[in-house]
């Protein structure tokens, strides 16, 4: 496993999500996601789930009700419907990408997103497999 706990460690972090996915990653956005605040760190997000879409890796992601999609986003849903989906459902459950099947990005976030606890990205297939199908139940139940 590999622990982010300052903000230059969290970045380095998530970035596994996007650098060793190959076939597909789910992420799950509760209803603390703001994607309006901290926008300079978003749009490196943003970006680099664009450029996985673009090497071929499906995303689908699920995000709070009311979160209108940031406009880079919205234009890879629109121009690649298939490979980057987007389902809606309001959840308290953490904060997660699971990557392809076998790996996890667990993010600790407070309501205040400034107040970020940390990241953990742990590599375990059970635990894998067991929020694949917590994620499979939400995008079932999404709109």
């Amino acid at each position: 496993f590999d622990i982010g706990t300052t903000a230059e460690d969290n970045q380095r972090v998530q970035l596994r999500t996007f650098q060793e996915a190959n076939r597909e990653v789910c992420q799950i956005l509760n209803i603390h996601h703001k994607p309006r605040m901290n926008r300079r760190s978003k749009t490196l997000w943003e970006k680099e789930i664009v450029h996985t879409v673009e090497r071929g890796v499906a995303f689908r992601a699920i995000y709070p009700k009311n979160i209108i999609l940031p406009a880079l986003l919205e234009k890879l849903h629109k121009e690649q419907p298939r490979n980057f989906q987007v389902k809606k459902l309001n959840t308290d459950f953490p904060r997660c990408d699971i990557i392809d099947g076998k790996n996890i990005l667990l993010k600790l976030v407070h309501e205040d997103p400034l107040h970020l606890g940390g990241v953990i990205f742990i590599e375990d297939e059970k635990l894998a497999r067991n929020l694949q199908a917590i994620f499979e139940h939400f995008w079932e139940e999404a709109e």
